[in-house]
């Protein structure tokens, strides 16, 4: 196009055709993105033909090619023009008005912004711009915190354009209110609004997810559940699967049906590639198959954790989980490796004390009761803030002393556990109990 009517200017100075041919030319490079050779061409051709009736439109794009290279004060100062200009050319006006409201906008003016828009709605309420305007000032008022004022604003442009292309957007945005004021049912509500009313919008997807996380977060697991199951059979390609595949394992999780749970576990690691989301699916069926007793499938699972994230926070855990993973299934001797790599590792932690009981566990489960005294009373030596550990670990002693025979020393162990002033009345009267048999020895 651009060289058809560049023969027109050349070859045909005189022919009226001309002044369309220059307008055209600039068109051509403003449709083709060439923004700085289009705005060249425009303003040529209002210096040439001041007086054509394109040369309105000519200064409109002029200010469309400095709004589509963000230069928004030029755009504004074009855009001004046409208003001032041409005042008899009323139908650019609102489309004039509208871009220099996105400027404003766009420059984080927003009391300008919000002028601009109801300035055009006050002057052209006919135009198809009007639904636009409404929009922008609800975000107008969202962007200077005026909650309550932007929700009217786009509870009106719902109810006002119903048919307005973006009406889907306005209901978004008041169901993402609610959501970041953490306000879940209210979320809902409004979700399941944009769900069922627009039912071609482009925000369903997410509509479904944070419906999801709203009900989770109000405790209504089977509900969320439903939700997440309902989105990734509607949206087998978006996204968000991996993470919605680990929520709905997480609101399985959370009615105890293990079994399902794992299954959508497995389903996120198999399409994410977030790391979090990885961690987690591996972690929670991990916590699942623990639940189900199922202690071999708990191992494998903790111990691609521990293989995949050896630096994590929660690698010390695994190594926990799965050392009580091997000790279940009699593997004693690789359970105690894990748990002297927790008692090394997490210091004088909760972790640390519970895997230094489990040292004595260990070999108290072997019969070899000697090593296990030794390993039961450094809880309370090294971990004197854990008490009830501490209590655990001296009853331990005393049945270890029972096994080897040791009836007086098993007794002195019992009685100095019922000194423990707090002490809780199961240890209280575990502790009475073992002396009474031994006392009728």
């Amino acid at each position: 196009a651009i060289q058809t009517y560049s023969k027109i200017e050349k070859n045909y100075p005189t022919s009226n055709l001309v002044p369309t041919s220059i307008y055209q030319i600039a068109a051509s490079h403003f449709n083709l993105g060439e923004y700085d050779e289009a705005r060249q061409r425009y303003q040529r051709f209002l210096t040439l033909y001041p007086e054509d009736r394109n040369a309105p439109n000519a200064q409109l794009f002029i200010g469309w090619t400095y709004f589509k290279q963000i230069e928004w004060e030029q755009a504004k100062e074009a855009l001004q023009k046409v208003i001032l200009n041409y005042p008899q050319e009323e139908q650019l006006h609102p489309d004039a008005y509208s871009l220099i409201g996105e400027c404003n906008y766009n420059q984080e003016k927003y009391g300008e912004a919000l002028n601009t828009f109801e300035t055009l709605i006050g002057k052209y309420p006919n135009s198809n711009f009007i639904p636009h305007a409404w929009l922008r000032i609800g975000e107008c008022y969202e962007q200077m915190n005026q909650a309550e004022k932007s929700l009217e604003v786009f509870r009106k442009v719902i109810r006002d354009y119903p048919n307005f292309e973006r009406a889907d957007y306005a209901q978004w945005k008041i169901a993402i209110h609610f959501l970041g004021k953490e306000k879940w049912q209210e979320a809902v509500s409004e979700m399941e609004k944009l769900i069922n009313n627009f039912l071609e919008s482009s925000y369903h997807s997410q509509a479904y997810y944070r419906t999801g996380w709203s009900l989770y977060r109000l405790g209504k697991f089977p509900q969320a559940a439903s939700y997440y199951s309902q989105f990734v059979k509607l949206f087998p390609q978006d996204p968000l699967r991996g993470e919605v595949f680990y929520q709905l394992g997480e609101s399985l999780f959370k009615q105890k049906k293990f079994r399902e749970a794992v299954d959508s576990y497995s389903q996120a690691l198999q399409v994410t590639k977030e790391k979090e989301i990885i961690l987690n699916s591996l972690y929670e069926s991990a916590l699942c198959w623990e639940n189900l007793g199922n202690w071999e499938k708990q191992g494998e699972i903790l111990e691609k954790f521990i293989e995949r994230f050896p630096e994590h926070g929660l690698a010390s855990l695994a190594h926990l989980k799965l050392a009580n993973s091997l000790f279940n299934r009699e593997k004693i001797a690789q359970a105690r490796e894990h748990y002297s790599y927790v008692v090394k590792t997490t210091e004088e932690s909760q972790l640390a004390v519970e895997a230094q009981f489990r040292m004595g566990d260990c070999w108290f489960n072997e019969k070899k009761f000697d090593k296990a005294i030794v390993e039961y009373l450094r809880v309370p030596i090294l971990y004197p803030q854990f008490e009830e550990w501490g209590i655990k670990a001296q009853s331990r002693v005393g049945r270890c002393y029972e096994a080897l025979g040791k009836f007086e020393e098993a007794k002195k162990t019992y009685q100095k556990i019922l000194q423990v002033e707090s002490l809780k009345k199961e240890y209280r009267n575990d502790a009475q109990e073992r002396l009474r048999q031994l006392e009728g020895r």
